[in-house]
């Protein structure tokens, strides 16, 4: 069997991931969405796995995976207070909760002041590229007017390139050569938001653009109105009354 009948009830929610359910669904002859019977066990035998891992399943009599509890002593209860001394862990979890959100940001905070004095880092424009990459009158560039009537942020620019050529990628209309990212993590994109190669779409990207590369709502667009004047300027967008 290579679907699952229409009237079986599968679970999906904490089976499948979402980079998942545009493989795992399927169209049949009619039209009818379809549960892949061998992609959905390999979502299965993945999230089974994972759960074995942290302990959130167990196997019975099993050594490496078995029931968390049995990892206690089995005077644990009595001699609690006994085995906190020794871990030197506090018995009341928001002491211990407190005390861990100070040690996070202790160390936050010395990575943020040492990291710009730290003579052994070096901190590279994205994709190898300097700031003059990113400055003229092409698509991937930004101009002064530009920067202005699009509100768009300079430092944000170069991560807002690589979302339109990502999403080139999705629509079939670029390869992944020029900013060397992951064609099969973009692609799995396009699977979660069900794209199909077609013209651009302001929403589209917008989801796109937010899920792949981390851009808000507003700076999808201004990028978006930005390629569509770029294509007008160029010629490349032309009308039947000019």
């Amino acid at each position: 069997m290579r679907v699952y009948p229409l009237e079986e009830d599968v679970p999906f929610d904490g089976v499948v991931k979402n980079l998942w359910r545009g493989e795992v669904m399927e169209s049949d002859a009619v039209g009818n969405m379809r549960v892949s019977r061998i992609t959905y066990e390999i979502c299965v035998l993945q999230t089974l796995r994972e759960k074995l891992r942290c302990k959130e399943i167990w196997v019975v009599g099993a050594d490496r995976y078995r029931n968390p509890d049995d990892d206690l002593p089995a005077d644990f209860e009595p001699l609690r207070g006994t085995y906190y001394e020794a871990l030197r862990l506090p018995l009341d979890a928001e002491s211990f909760i407190a005390g861990l959100q100070q040690e996070m940001r202790v160390a936050l905070s010395t990575l943020d002041q040492g990291l710009p004095k730290n003579p052994h880092v070096k901190i590279l424009p994205m994709e190898g590229k300097g700031p003059d990459h990113f400055r003229g009158y092409d698509w991937f560039q930004l101009r002064e007017d530009e920067e202005e009537v699009f509100a768009i942020k300079r430092n944000r620019f170069p991560r807002m390139v690589v979302a339109w050529y990502a999403y080139e990628v999705v629509l079939d209309q670029a390869d992944s050569v020029e900013y060397d990212f992951d064609r099969e993590e973009v692609l799995a994109s396009q699977r979660h938001f069900k794209f199909q190669p077609q013209r651009p779409a302001l929403r589209d990207f917008q989801k796109f653009a937010k899920e792949y590369a981390g851009l808000t709502y507003r700076e999808a667009e201004a990028m978006f109105s930005k390629i569509t004047f770029w294509n007008i300027r160029t010629g490349i967008t032309s009308y039947k009354d000019e």
